[in-house]
């Protein structure tokens, strides 16, 4: 047919070499989709232990402190509830310590969990929060034997509510009640330890008494932290991590922070980034113990 009405052959198809100009170009011009890349694996869920007894081998290692820090940054870090524990047998400056935290305006801890440990009565501390830290008061009076009671009782009434508890269980604490207390409740340890000329030798001492007093497996899962006191060159942790790599969980450096040296309040925001890089990494070494993987995931 010809004129204005001529219908257009179809015939051939697309790709037969005469379909119509505007088709052009062909279909094997247009780009292939490709297929979409698989998405990245999820990452593994970090489990912390459902409680931290820190301990230092001597006096001055930092492990008030670290304790403090570990609790703030905790709290910070994995939006949780935590209970910052005084457990040192003589009773150290931890309250003194913190700045800018919750502290419980009532009773000691040690009274709380005498009176049964109910939970919503310490989530009160939090002042109506999801998450935050409290820091109880502690009472000096309280004998060894009742502190291993009360520790354990704290941790078994807390932890399933989704706190963590974080004790400071002072220097040289082999024979704290309260450090027995917590490894008996499957609390991971962190052991401080000074970066000066005798601190290899007391660490290896310290562990060894920990392995007799407790299990080899506590001083396989500990966590040690190397804090710098002076800013020295860093043989101790160099030491420790050739010697005693294999043997604990893991080894952290904690270096110098002049803020820390000062012995007032501190505060994740009053660290350098450098400091808290370093307790960062030490919470990251924590979800790695078996302690961590105990516990379920929250």
């Amino acid at each position: 047919m010809t004129g204005p009405h001529q219908e257009t052959d179809w015939s051939g198809g697309f790709g037969s070499g005469d379909e119509p100009r505007w088709a052009e170009p062909g279909l094997h011009d247009f780009p292939v989709a490709q297929p979409a890349p698989p998405p990245p694996p999820p990452e593994p869920v970090r489990r912390l232990p459902r409680a931290i007894a820190v301990t230092g081998s001597v006096g001055g290692a930092g492990g008030t402190v670290t304790a403090i820090l570990l609790a703030a940054l905790i709290t910070e870090q994995f939006q949780r509830k935590v209970l910052l524990l005084d457990a040192t047998p003589a009773g150290g400056d931890l309250q003194g310590r913190v700045f800018g935290a919750t502290r419980a305006p009532g009773q000691p801890w040690e009274t709380w969990a005498q009176n049964g440990g109910h939970p919503e009565v310490m989530s009160q501390f939090l002042r109506g929060r999801q998450s935050g830290l409290a820091i109880p008061p502690s009472d000096r009076l309280i004998g060894a034997a009742d502190t291993a009671r009360l520790v354990a009782t704290t941790i078994e009434s807390l932890t399933p509510h989704g706190w963590i508890v974080v004790l400071d269980t002072g220097s040289g604490a082999l024979g704290s009640p309260a450090l027995a207390a917590a490894v008996a409740a499957e609390a991971a340890v962190v052991l401080t330890i000074p970066q000066r000329a005798d601190g290899a030798n007391r660490t290896r001492l310290f562990l060894s008494g920990l392995a007799q007093q407790y299990d080899r497996r506590v001083v396989a899962d500990a966590v040690i932290a190397v804090t710098d006191q002076d800013g020295a060159q860093p043989h101790v942790y160099q030491t420790l991590e050739g010697g005693l790599g294999s043997k604990v969980s893991d080894i952290v450096r904690i270096p110098m922070d002049p803020q820390l040296a000062t012995g007032l309040a501190v505060a994740p925001t009053t660290i350098t980034a450098v400091t808290r890089s370093a307790y960062t990494a030490l919470i990251k070494a924590l979800t790695g113990t078996q302690a961590a993987a105990r516990r379920p995931a929250a």
